[in-house]
Parts: structure tokens; sequence; C-alpha cells
């Protein structure tokens, strides 16, 4: 395994795109500070974002994460056009030398707004890139697929699986105090949705879905900003009113309050329609939560293999069926394993891994997947128990 030691210099990382709110980025960075690894964040709305930050101060290594904020924009002329200055700026940093790790939290903007110029820009970054990271094998090979990756070149595609939110969010608050203060029944199951609602999460689906049960005792809570599109919207609003059992807040969740939602719930429901990655399903997780959800993506690799409530993306029954094995469902069971399976996936391990995949790059090494799950073959794993 590689490992930094106190008499090493620290690994100058450069984040782009960075957000300050993202938890993701916060507690990645937060742990490759122990790595001895600094990262450092650049302007993602500068005229030349990667330049800007590279030229006159080059770091050891360029992260790339959100790549469609690059240059995914609304109009599709200016979408080509920074399409066009992405590969660009990245080509002058190959040829200052510096290597280019990116971890594809999405294979297209999830909009899909210009599937086919963001598909050929991606396609051309993917064959600047020394490294990739993704979060998890099904994940890995979406990747290498979308793509072109080639059969020789996917060895530079690592896995580091997504670190959780444990103890990022308060979560000191009983199920009876959640739902009194949610004014929901100590007795109903509670199916939750927690997140921004966006067409891509299948929200609108979900409260079709959830109309069609006949089951008085079940509940559907919605929390998150509503869409921005107003048919959209209003069509949302609209199947939500039909019935006193869906219960809506549409609007930002303050940190402290997220554990309101997720004790109060029985089970939460994320019907994606596409998704690669997820936080979401990780945030259940750390709250000891059961998921249902399509079985696509990172999701298969990510929850416990006792939340057996995926179902096929292609089975319109699907959703509904799984929904309802929940009230059947050895509930505290399957959360409690979702939350050691979080537990495992610390942002140490997964610092250690990153850090692997970047010394990979910086030394050209090809095989970046091998030098990844060295460094987790190198930590001692214990046996994870206790109480959730």
């Amino acid at each position: 395994m590689v490992s930094p030691t106190d008499s090493d210099p620290p690994l100058d990382v450069l984040f782009l795109p960075y957000y300050d709110d993202n938890p993701y980025q916060q507690e990645l960075r937060a742990a490759l500070n122990d790595q001895h690894v600094t990262v450092r964040t650049g302007n993602h709305e500068a005229p030349l974002p990667l330049l800007q930050s590279v030229v006159g101060d080059r770091p050891d290594v360029l992260h790339l994460h959100w790549a469609h904020s690059l240059f995914v924009m609304h109009n599709k002329l200016v979408t080509l056009v920074l399409g066009l200055r992405l590969l660009f700026e990245l080509t002058v940093c190959k040829l200052m030398g510096v290597p280019i790790v990116w971890t594809v939290h999405n294979t297209l903007d999830h909009e899909r707004r210009h599937p086919l110029i963001e598909l050929t820009v991606r396609r051309v970054v993917a064959r600047l890139c020394d490294g990739f990271i993704t979060h998890g094998e099904h994940a890995r090979e979406e990747v290498i697929d979308v793509y072109d990756i080639s059969r020789t070149d996917a060895s530079r595609v690592a896995v580091v699986p997504h670190g959780n939110y444990i103890g990022s969010y308060p979560d000191d608050v009983s199920r009876r105090e959640a739902r009194e203060a949610l004014s929901l029944p100590d007795d109903a199951t509670v199916y939750l949705h927690f997140g921004n609602i966006r067409p891509y999460k299948g929200v609108t689906r979900l409260v079709e879905t959830f109309g069609e049960m006949d089951d008085p005792d079940s509940h559907l809570l919605l929390a998150g900003r509503p869409p921005t599109n107003p048919e959209d919207r209003a069509r949302l609003f609209g199947l939500c009113e039909r019935t006193d059992r869906v219960h809506t807040n549409f609007g930002f969740v303050p940190d402290d309050e997220i554990q309101h939602y997720f004790a109060a719930s029985d089970a939460v429901v994320l019907p994606f329609e596409r998704v690669l990655t997820s936080g979401s399903a990780v945030l259940a997780m750390s709250f000891g939560r059961p998921v249902v959800a399509p079985r696509m993506g990172c999701l298969p690799d990510t929850l416990s293999e006792k939340n057996d409530l995926l179902y096929d993306p292609d089975d319109p029954e699907g959703l509904r069926r799984q929904m309802q094995r929940v009230r059947d469902e050895d509930l505290s069971a399957v959360g409690s394993s979702n939350r050691i399976r979080a537990i495992q996936n610390d942002w140490g391990t997964a610092a250690e891994r990153t850090y692997a995949v970047y010394c990979a790059a910086e030394r050209g090494v090809a095989d970046v997947a091998v030098a990844a799950d060295r460094a987790s073959a190198a930590t001692e794993v214990g046996t994870v128990s206790g109480e959730v």
C-alpha cells in the first residue's frame, strides 16, 4: 500500500468543482487531510476555471467531480463552446504534466439537457484522465461501457465506496418524538422520500404508486425542494392533495431537522428513473433505514445484502410490489444491516483508497484499480457490531 509519512511533503490536490455546502466533498476533504493531502478549491464559474487554478500554482493532482457543471448549460451552443473550453483546459493540464483523476458521480447530467454533446465531451475527457473513481462495481462497469473505455484502459477505473454520513447530522430523536413532531400516526407504516425533487428521481410516479396501494394504515412523507418546472410542480402538488395520507414539506430542511424525517420513517423509497451514485441511499443507510429502489447503478453494491427491496427498473409493478413487501419485512434487521454496511464504508477508508489512486495517477501507474484495492487490503478490517 502507498501510504504517506510525516517526512513526505503534502500532496497538493485541486478539487473542481467544489461546493461548500456539499457534505460528500466536506467529509472527503477532511479525511484526505489525515492522509497528508492538502485539498484546495477553485472557482468553477471563472472564465477559465481549471487554468486559473493550475497555471502559476501547479497542483500535484487535478481531481474532477461533477464534470457537467463545468460545461452543460440550458443553451445548446453555450454547452458546446464550454465543452470545447473544458477539453482545451484539460489538454493544457496534461501538457503541464498534471495528473487528472475523475470521480464519476453520474454518467450524464441528470436532466439530459444536451445528451449527445455531453456524452461526446465526456468520452474525450475520459481519454485525458489518468485515473477514475466510481462508488461500486456495477457503476464501474457502467462507466467503462458508456464512455467506451477500452479493456486495457479499464484498469484505470477504481472503486472507492461512498463514505457514510454517520455523525454528519444529529441523530438522537426517538421514533415517537419524530412522529409527534411531524403529526404522523404512531402505528402507521411510513414511507419517506427525502431530498430535492427532480424529474429523474421519479417522485411523481412514487405518489401515483402510493395512491394505488390499498392500505389505509400507510403514509407517505415527502421532504425537499419541489420541482422547478411549473408544470411538474403543479402535477405533483395535485397528486399529493388527493389523499390526506401524503405529508409534504416542500422546502429546505435544516440539518438539525433531517433526523426527524428518517426517525419517523419505516423505509426510504428512492424510485430513480436513472442513477449511478446515490448519496440519498447512503444517508438512509447512515440513519439505519431500509431502502426501496431500482436495481441500477451503485445501489446493488452499496446497500446491504439483507436489503432485499430492490426491483427491476423495467418491471412496471416492481416499485409497488416492493413497497408492499415493506409491511412484511423485519425492518429493524434490514435497517441495522444497512447501518453496519454504512459504518464499514467510513471516510478514512475512502480517503486511503483515494490517496492510492492519486499516487498511482501521479506515478503514471496503469493499474489504478489494483492500487486502490491494495490500499483496502492493507487496512485491518474488524467485525462491526453494536446496537443501531
